[in-house]
């Protein structure tokens, strides 16, 4: 199993604490995590964790040293980017990714949209204007049947740029089983490759709804190869 979005806090720079999250994560039967801390940030009732090079640093000295101590765990280490509309903003993060991260996650944070298709478009013009490894937490709601020829462009364009869709299994952003299947039918039809991910934000919250997501979706595609071999 993997939980490919872990936050960290103040482990960024604290290796004892990194160790919690690490046997957190052994403890459950992981074999592949990606750790992670927000980049700058739009509101200014969060803060970042990974804003310059010396915390960026900082962080992967600690993920080189838990990969020599915990060789049997496949870790991975990243940043999570939030969207921005300003121009600037945007290129001063894209600048971070030059830094050598394994996975930049993307994701919207700071707006609020009245509707699902707002939103998409949102996505649509993240995947078009940032540099970017993965779509995190993608919320699709009550309305999203009828976006889906905007979820449509956003698997097209993400095939086209080799960007990874985030299952969620967070309370805030889960899709319910209607949708995760139909995400993963369409994502299995352009080929996309998709991540299964915790969000979780303290150690509590890591695993939360993996396992049960896991099974969700090797249950769906054993349906879909048996499917296939008739």
């Amino acid at each position: 199993m993997e939980d490919m979005h872990i936050h960290v806090r103040n482990a960024v720079d604290d290796y004892s604490k990194l160790k919690m999250y690490i046997e957190r994560c052994i403890e459950l039967g992981l074999d592949r995590v990606l750790f992670v801390e927000h980049g700058p940030r739009l509101s200014e009732h969060h803060s970042a964790r990974l804003d310059t090079p010396e915390k960026i640093t900082q962080f992967k000295s600690n993920i080189e040293r838990a990969r020599k101590e915990y060789p049997n765990l496949k870790i991975f280490y990243g940043i999570e980017l939030d969207f921005s509309y300003d121009k600037a903003f945007n290129d001063s993060n894209n600048k971070l990714t030059n830094i050598g991260f394994d996975y930049i996650i993307s994701a919207i944070h700071h707006y609020r949209f009245t509707n699902g298709r707002d939103y998409l478009k949102a996505i649509i013009q993240m995947i078009d204007t940032c540099k970017f490894d993965i779509i995190g937490h993608m919320l699709l709601k009550y309305d999203w049947k009828d976006c889906l020829d905007l979820i449509d462009i956003v698997l097209n364009k993400a095939k086209e740029k080799g960007i990874i869709i985030e299952i969620n299994t967070s309370d805030r952003s889960r899709w319910k089983d209607d949708v995760l299947e139909y995400m993963l039918e369409k994502m299995n039809e352009y080929g996309i490759t998709y991540t299964i991910a915790s969000d979780a934000h303290s150690v509590e919250e890591v695993g939360h709804m993996i396992k049960e997501t896991t099974e969700k979706v090797e249950h769906f595609n054993f349906k879909k190869s048996c499917l296939i071999k008739k």
